[in-house]
């Protein structure tokens, strides 16, 4: 029993033709795939360049909290990450290293990293495991108030991505 028919028995054109659909077949797929490979890594760049600009904005909100060791506003600021969903972690620390606040998105309490203290901002991440690590020191004048110590992961827009080329 044969699948495909014996092509020794085709015209020139029906070869010439099938070659031609295969190999614009296989050019199309290639496109395809560079192009959502391009896209994954712009979207991915553009969520860290996002967590920075958030990580600045904070720094910016809580220089007062830090230097007072106010513990109320800094929860209240932390508590204003709910809204972006790929924040799963946040603390602010004060310079002393004592930890004002923090906030986890399941709830479940997590230990501060240990490695936290930096001399400027640090954004260690992972494209294969979609996390990102972001350490901002606070500064108020030239003086060091502490810390807001960001843990993102970004499965979740990998997941949507991955529906939404599911469905074209």
């Amino acid at each position: 029993m044969r699948i495909l028919p014996s092509m020794s028995r085709w015209s020139l054109r029906r070869k010439l033709v099938s070659v031609i659909m295969l190999a614009s077949l296989v050019c199309l797929l290639v496109s395809v795939s560079v192009l959502w490979i391009s896209s994954t890594i712009t979207r991915y760049q553009d969520s860290l360049q996002q967590l920075s600009g958030l990580a600045d904005v904070l720094a910016d909100n809580v220089q007062a909290a830090l230097a007072f060791s106010d513990r109320t506003e800094a929860g209240r600021l932390l508590e204003s990450l709910k809204d972006h969903r790929e924040i799963s972690s946040a603390w602010l620390v004060s310079a002393d290293g004592n930890v004002l606040s923090s906030w986890h998105r399941n709830g479940a309490s997590e230990d501060i990293p240990s490695d936290y203290r930096v001399p400027s901002k640090q954004l260690r991440s992972n494209f294969w495991a979609r996390l990102a690590d972001l350490y901002d020191p606070v500064t108020r004048n030239t003086e060091l108030v502490g810390y807001v110590l960001l843990k993102a992961d970004f499965t979740e827009q990998r997941n949507s991505q991955l529906a939404l080329l599911g469905k074209a």
